[in-house]
């Protein structure tokens, strides 16, 4: 069995091809595609400031169009805020990833495998059912012991 099954492709950020993604967060996701016996596909790992920028912006304007702000005052203390929590992103420290899921039952499968084996290691786990993937991290500089949904 190899020892990595991620190319490094897979863990660079898709516009600079920036790559410092963490050794130990690698070892858990190699661990977690042995145990599955299948590929897992990353929808996320490394991302550069201007990238992470760009989604949380495409994000954030999605969200003004959903509620009809208009409001030019209210969107730049928007932009503002979610600027600041650019610079804290752990995608561009290199220490998460959001793990693709087809289906419910693969869902399950992650999050069983995340609570199961990993959860002394992984103390961050974020849910999106909407766009399908799972993000784990590994940022101790943010709150411990937490699972949320997007």
């Amino acid at each position: 069995m190899p020892d990595n099954y991620f190319q490094p492709r897979e863990l660079e950020c898709p516009c600079c091809g920036r790559n410092n993604f963490s050794p130990g967060l690698l070892g858990i996701l190699n661990s977690m595609r042995r145990t599955f016996n299948r590929p897992l596909i990353l929808n996320s790992a490394c991302r550069c400031r201007n990238y992470d920028l760009k989604l949380n912006l495409k994000k954030l304007r999605k969200d003004f169009e959903r509620r009809k702000m208009r409001n030019g005052l209210i969107y730049r203390i928007a932009v503002e805020e979610e600027s600041l929590k650019i610079r804290a992103s752990s995608h561009i420290k290199g220490l998460a990833a959001d793990i693709r899921v087809s289906s419910p039952s693969e869902m399950d499968e992650v999050l069983r495998e995340v609570y199961q084996y990993v959860a002394p290691v992984i103390q961050r786990v974020g849910i999106n059912f909407e766009k399908g993937f799972v993000h784990i991290d590994l940022d101790t500089e943010k709150p411990q012991c937490i699972c949320w949904g997007y």
